[in-house]
């Protein structure tokens, strides 16, 4: 039997205490041989970190990516452009596993205020007013979508008039408050000199607008929609209303554009009914540009999912459109998103368009999350905090010397090791004795350079 090594040598190099005493044999090898199986256990576990590491981050963006998603839009009054749209992209969504509900709101201001909040589960909106980025710092843009003309409706009993500023004195019905139509409608006849003070402003919802015009209740409807929409249509073909041609459109746009995207368009004569010529001139009226706006920390994957809806919706032809004049990314008031820049400049990335979206929002999901690291890195590196690597060898040395201690110990109490032990302490100086041969040929390498 192999003589035990001298104890007051053995305590050094273990930093603590070797008890050689009677009474400690079963007690202490069973405590070492859990110390010593923990201890390879680990390191069996340290020796692939990077790669656990990445298949465990591969799997928490995979599992995110094709997790089910819900997007919640804020709509419109229903019968509107907003709402009518809102349950296109619904629809469209939804054959692409994406659920989308739809909050109906009269007030479509509200709708942006929503998605500028954090805490907010409203994750979409419409914009067709004043808005600005320091306001609303956690939204932005999709791209306009279409612009809306401001139809003006009068009641044919009513005076004739081309100019707003002879309407004072009438019952208008310009939409709810805190809405694009009621806000456009007021700086309008503000700036020709019609107030509350001077004229009756009733401020009711769209289907409620289009009902008191019809029943006379209102004098004037303004209605901020699309030329497409059907209830304009509708109402240009009813008989006792006429739609209003306000002469002098594109002053007005200009007066009025700062701080919003305002335009001027033509209505073709006859465009709502060839037969009976209606209307029976070219018309011009002022429009109001409409975006979609989301949340800025929206899910990228279906960020990429609602652009391509979008096209898929306004990128045909309509009543005032050529095929592909929407969506656009300029003539927004709010701060266009990174991924619709970059969707209107080049359409799908590249992942996107070779791979299943669940599997390239994965990888992009990935790519997010390694971006940081690679950025951090050389930052910390810089401020001499030790690289993760170094933080991986000195643990996996330290482990070594666990084992090593705990087997000095076995052989200080019973002077031999196990065969379980002894195979694990030949691995241990083959890897040592790589370790040494490694540093030896950097040294001599070391030494062939100049001083």
């Amino acid at each position: 039997m192999t003589a035990k090594p001298h104890l007051p040598a053995l305590n050094r190099i273990c930093a603590f205490p070797i008890v050689d005493g009677v009474g400690v044999r079963s007690v202490v090898p069973a405590r070492m041989r859990f110390t010593a199986t923990l201890a390879h256990f680990a390191q069996r576990l340290l020796g692939y970190p990077l790669i656990g590491i990445g298949l465990l981050i591969i799997a928490i963006a995979a599992w995110h990516s094709m997790a089910p998603q819900e997007l919640v839009i804020a709509s419109g009054p229903e019968g509107g452009y907003f709402h009518t749209t809102a349950l296109r992209y619904r629809a469209l969504l939804a054959e692409r596993g994406i659920k989308a509900r739809v909050l109906p709101e009269e007030n479509t201001l509200l709708g942006l205020v929503e998605v500028n909040k954090l805490d907010s589960h409203v994750d979409m909106a419409f914009v067709a007013q004043r808005a600005d980025a320091h306001t609303y710092p956690n939204v932005r843009s999709l791209g306009v979508i279409t612009d809306e003309p401001l139809f003006v409706f009068r009641r044919t009993q009513t005076p004739r008039f081309s100019r707003l500023a002879d309407i004072k004195g009438m019952r208008i019905a310009l939409g709810p408050r805190d809405s694009g139509s009621y806000q456009l409608a007021t700086e309008v006849l503000r700036a020709y000199g019609v107030t509350e003070d001077n004229a009756v402003f009733h401020t009711r919802g769209l289907g409620e607008s289009v009902e008191a015009l019809r029943k006379g209740e209102v004098d004037v409807a303004f209605i901020l929609q699309p030329l497409e929409q059907p209830i304009v249509a509708e109402l240009a073909t009813t008989p006792g209303l006429e739609l209003v041609d306000v002469i002098d459109a594109r002053a007005t746009s200009r007066v009025l554009g700062a701080g919003r995207n305002m335009g001027v368009v033509r209505i073709p004569q006859g465009i709502f009914d060839l037969r009976r010529n209606l209307p029976a001139t070219d018309l011009t009226l002022p429009t109001e540009a409409v975006s979609v706006v989301v949340k800025a920390n929206m899910d990228p994957g279906v960020l990429h999912h609602l652009l391509e809806v979008m096209q898929q919706v306004h990128g045909v032809s309509n009543l005032d459109r050529e095929a592909g004049s929407y969506p656009r990314s300029v003539g927004g008031q709010l701060p266009l998103h990174p991924i619709a820049e970059s969707f209107h400049r080049a359409g799908l990335p590249f992942l996107y368009r070779h791979l299943p979206f669940a599997a390239a929002n994965g990888i992009f999901q990935l790519f997010l999350l390694v971006l940081p690291l690679t950025i951090l890195g050389p930052v910390l590196s810089f401020l001499g905090v030790p690289s993760p690597l170094w933080f991986y060898k000195e643990t996996k040395y330290r482990l070594w010397l666990v084992e090593l201690r705990t087997m000095l110990r076995m052989h200080a109490l019973h002077g031999m090791l196990t065969g379980r032990q002894q195979r694990r302490l030949t691995a241990l100086r083959q890897l040592l004795d790589q370790q040494a041969l490694g540093l030896e040929r950097c040294r001599q390498a070391a030494k062939l350079l100049p001083p």
